[in-house]
């Protein structure tokens, strides 16, 4: 591998610390390149409204359903958990890595609907979280006079 590439990484490192280091100057706070990397990571989630039901559709390929934690609130839903694939920490060589490992949080905020709690049905399958509410109906109804 070429050390040149190394040595333009190292390189790019020290100016992005320089900048972060003006900015804890104006601030008077620590920032360093490190701060940037989160310990969590959130799965990619997708939200939507079909007939009288709320869905959420959560990405969890390689999670096992007892790492899975769902915590239910009016305006939101909490989705915890963690991904561990095992991969050796020592004398690896990662070339491309993508994939999120660690502990996950993700919070889904609701829109303006007010959901039946005791209705939800989740389920995890094929690496998907699916959950799924009522809408609790609020709707005027007009009651014919006889």
């Amino acid at each position: 591998m070429n050390k040149n590439i190394f040595l333009l990484l190292e390189t790019k490192e020290d100016g992005v610390n320089n900048l972060l280091g003006a900015r804890s100057s104006l601030t008077h706070g620590k920032y360093t390149f490190q701060d940037n990397f989160e310990e969590m990571w959130a799965p990619n989630c997708d939200v939507y409204i079909t007939g009288s039901k709320l869905k959420i559709v959560a990405e969890l390929a390689g999670i096992d359903k007892n790492s899975v934690e769902v915590i239910f609130s009016d305006n939101y839903l909490v989705l915890k958990g963690s991904r561990d694939f095992g991969l050796p920490a020592n004398d690896v060589c990662y070339y491309h890595m993508e994939i999120e490992t660690g502990n996950f949080e993700r919070t889904i905020y609701f829109p303006e609907v007010k959901l039946v709690a005791e209705s939800h049905i989740v389920s995890l399958e094929k690496g998907l979280l699916k959950i799924e509410f009522l809408i609790d109906s609020d709707e005027e109804i007009t009651i014919p006079v006889k």
